[in-house]
Formats: structure tokens, sequence, C-alpha cells
């Protein structure tokens, strides 16, 4: 599966590839061009002298060379500061290796193996990155975010969530085209037939300090921790003491009756009934 993410939702493309041919030249060529406009937008932009925030994806790969590079590049033009990649390999992919020294600090490769080790990947990421101030994007290399309105992922968050939080993009799911083997073109010029719907499913970007865990598809926020306290447990607690403390009234209230008053209603209607008895005689 490849995957756009956008500014309004995540784009995922299906496809089908049977070529074992090394990841495409085609995608180096654009390097350097990527590297220039991607400094050019943030020169050129109009609040360039704002500070904006420090912007970084997590993501895990297993197998996946022949999208890779394309999917780096992309995001460097989009303007993450940096990629940190988990080589979900068994023995490391010496292609995967060999990125850190392609493309500097831009990208950073752990080697991480074993099965489902998805969420161990984000939550190591999550440790080494949450005591500073960062955004962290936790998506694969088929997805693809798609700015509509903003020149850099780092003008989008600073302008939609710049106090932290987290950022969710929801998926829009593309098809195969048509294509049933691999040819030597860009993943998104090969897959552009997407389908109308929005999905209710995306990926997010999360303000790390904020982010006690991360999920697949959502963080599970510090402050969201204690609105669901305060949504959750609060309303049941005060709930079950309002309960309790009515029925602990009323049967204080029905038992000092029963005990207090009743006795002495009882006892002042014998007096009188005897009183009217001993008059009537």
């Amino acid at each position: 599966m490849s995957v756009s993410i956008s500014e309004d939702a995540l784009y995922s493309h299906h496809n089908i590839t049977t070529s074992d041919d090394h990841h495409n030249n085609q995608h180096h060529n654009h390097n350097h061009h990527l590297h220039q406009q991607h400094n050019k937008q943030q020169q050129s932009h109009p609040t360039a002298l704002f500070k904006l925030p420090r912007v970084i994806i997590c993501v895990m790969m297993l197998g996946e060379h022949l999208y890779t590079d394309e999917w780096i590049q992309y995001n460097i033009f989009l303007g993450f500061d940096l990629i940190h990649i988990y080589d979900n390999t068994l023995n490391g992919s010496d292609y995967l290796r060999s990125l850190p020294k392609r493309y500097g600090h831009y990208v950073r490769v752990d080697h991480h193996p074993g099965g489902g080790a998805q969420l161990e990947t984000y939550k190591r990421c999550l440790l080494r990155y949450r005591s500073k101030p960062i955004w962290a994007a936790f998506i694969d290399n088929d997805e693809f975010i798609i700015l509509r309105n903003h020149t850099s992922i780092k003008h989008l968050i600073r302008d939609v969530k710049p106090n932290g939080g987290a950022l969710y993009l929801n998926w829009i799911i593309f098809g195969t085209n048509g294509h049933q083997y691999y040819t030597n073109e860009l993943v998104l010029k090969r897959f552009t037939e997407r389908s109308p719907i929005v999905s209710e499913w995306g990926k997010s970007i999360s303000f790390l300090p904020d982010v006690d865990e991360i999920r697949p598809h959502w963080p599970l926020q510090i402050n969201g921790i204690i609105s669901l306290l305060l949504l959750t447990y609060l309303p049941t607690y005060l709930l079950t003491y309002l309960l309790t403390y009515l029925l602990t009234y009323l049967l204080t209230y029905l038992l000092t009756y029963l005990l207090t008053y009743l006795p002495t209603y009882l006892l002042t209607y014998l007096l009188t009934c005897g009183s009217n008895l001993l008059v009537n005689i």
C-alpha cells in the first residue's frame, strides 16, 4: 500500500508490484532540486521571521525501498526537519543504512527487528524526543501529506495548532489505476484515481510533550487523560455519590420518622382515642 496525506485528508494508494528492481534512480535526480525549493519556501514565506516548530517523522520500514527515496525527498520538500526510520528487517537493510549518508541530517536510521514492532517503535520515538518541543508525524512511507493552503508543514502547524496538541489527518483511498506491474515512475504520478469518500481513519501529527502514548492512528494526550477522567470517571463518580447520598438520606429520614415521629404520633393518637372513649362513657 502507498499513501498520500493531505491538509484535508490522508490519501491511501493500493498498488500491485511484481518487480524486484532496486529503488528508482529517478528519485535521486530530484534530490538537489527539492533541497533548493525547500530552502526557498522557508525563506520567502511572509511569516518566516517568526519561530517555526521543529517537525519530524517517525516511521517503521520493511522491504519498501522502491518507493522510499521519493517519499523522503517529498517530506524534505514539505519542510520536515528529520525522518527517523526504524529498520524492521531481520538483519538490517544495506539500503536503509545508506540513507543517512545520502540525505545527511534529514535522515536517521535505527535497527529494530521483530514482529508487531510498530507500537514499540512509536514508543521509542516518543521517549527519545518527548523532552523537546518537537512535533512528530507517525505515518508510513506510503503516505504523503498534501498541503492545500500552506507552503510547509511547519506553517500549517504554526497556524492551526500554535500551542501544541495534535492534528488528525483523515485518509482518502486511492486505487491501483489499473496497474498490475511495477513501472519506473513516481508513486504520485502512477496513482491518481481516488475514492470520493473521506475515511474516518487517518494518522496524527502530535506535539510530543503533550503525548502520553502513541497509537497506530492517534495519540493519547496527557491532557486527554485528564479529560477522560473528567468526562468519564468523574460523572460516574458523581452520579454514584449522588445516588448513594440520596438513598442514604431517604433511608435515614424514613428510619428517623419510623423510630421517632411515628411512635409519638401513634401514642398521641391512642391517647386521644382513649380520652374520647372515656368522655363518651
